[in-house]
């Protein structure tokens, strides 16, 4: 799931969803408002729209880029710990900061957040996951995973557990997600 190789359906260009005007396209209109895509960004119960995607190909092998894979992984994190994702998160990574210190886009109240899609957080919250990153885990990771973030799969060499590497800048730059919607 964390290196997009999953197989499953991208259920819709996340880009497309967020740039149409649905409305200019009556006979399309409701194919845009039931697509799993758009009720995955959009909707009120993130975790049984994940599990309705559907495989497009066989998992391991190819690279496709969907949001149900992060968005599937929360699911497992959680059911796994019995801890929600935003309290993990706060926790267990960001050492117990404030969950003021970061804002996710929720289902609904008390709901699951979206975890394909965009984490806002503070400047040094920020800064405090990318040193979190830099020295490894800082003791609140277990030894080897930062590494096993930044190894690319057979399908991708350039990206990791949900890290891209920005190819030909120098110095090298990460990308937490992907550029393309992750």
């Amino acid at each position: 799931l964390l290196n997009e190789t999953s197989g499953l359906e991208t259920g819709v260009d996340a880009a497309q969803v967020l740039g149409s005007r649905p409305f200019t396209n009556l006979p399309g209109l409701a194919q845009f408002a039931t697509s799993r895509g758009v009720r995955l960004l959009l909707g009120n119960d993130f975790e049984s729209t994940a599990l309705g995607f559907q495989l497009d190909h066989e998992p391991g092998g190819f690279f496709n880029i969907s949001p149900a894979n992060s968005q599937l992984a929360a699911v497992i994190v959680e059911r796994a710990t019995g801890l929600d994702y935003e309290r993990l998160l706060v926790e267990r990574l960001l050492a117990g900061e404030s969950r003021a210190a970061i804002e996710l886009q929720m289902d609904r109240r008390s709901g699951m957040p979206a975890t394909h899609c965009c984490l806002r957080a503070e400047p040094l919250t920020v800064l405090r996951i990318v040193e979190l990153l830099r020295t490894g885990g800082a003791n609140l990771l277990p030894p080897g995973w930062v590494a096993q973030m930044l190894k690319g799969s057979r399908a991708n060499p350039e990206f990791g557990l949900q890290v891209e590497r920005l190819a030909g800048r120098v110095p090298e730059v990460l990308q937490l997600g992907s550029q393309m919607g992750g």
